[in-house]
């Protein structure tokens, strides 16, 4: 038979269980509803598709100033890669998006590439862009690019893209 000192204490253990309970469901709520889970700075190198050169893309890529990549709570990656004009073939261009397979990510701008600012987001990537360094794991994409001239307006090369965490 349980003892009247047994008994409250199982009666405060309880009452202290059903009390907390409705807070840990929150909290666990909470969690699941938040924003990126994993957030990390990245190096992203755009490669030649048949040399290990350097692609003439990768001069688009502002390597001064840290991209950062972030899982979203569907699984998918949000890449913000701070960009800057660059020259090919004679004209100015900046990067807008990627494409990988048949499926493209338009990016979007924010900032400015006049004063230094500009940062390319490109949202829903695969997991499989997190290729490391090693060049032989490069994913291979289409770059979108926008030309100053408006009568090519955007122009598509391929590169072997590599984004490594730092």
């Amino acid at each position: 038979m349980l003892s009247l000192r047994c008994s409250h204490r199982l009666w405060a253990a309880f009452l202290a269980l059903t009390l907390l309970l409705p807070f840990a469901a929150l909290g666990a709520q909470a969690v699941q509803t938040a924003g990126p889970s994993i957030r990390m700075d990245v190096a992203v190198t755009l490669w030649k598709t048949d040399s290990d050169d350097l692609a003439d893309e990768d001069a688009g890529i502002d390597s001064d100033r840290t991209a950062t990549l972030a899982r979203q709570p569907n699984g998918t990656y949000t890449l913000e890669l701070p960009i800057k004009n660059f020259t090919m073939l004679g004209l100015d261009t900046h990067l807008t998006g990627l494409c990988i397979g048949e499926i493209c990510y338009s990016g979007e701008l924010s900032g400015s590439l006049e004063d230094g600012t500009g940062v390319l987001v490109v949202k829903n990537l695969p997991s499989s862009v997190l290729t490391g360094g090693d060049l032989n794991q490069a994913v291979t994409v289409g770059c979108n690019l926008q030309t100053g001239l408006s009568l090519l307006g955007q122009v598509n090369t391929s590169a072997r893209m590599c984004i490594e965490t730092k």
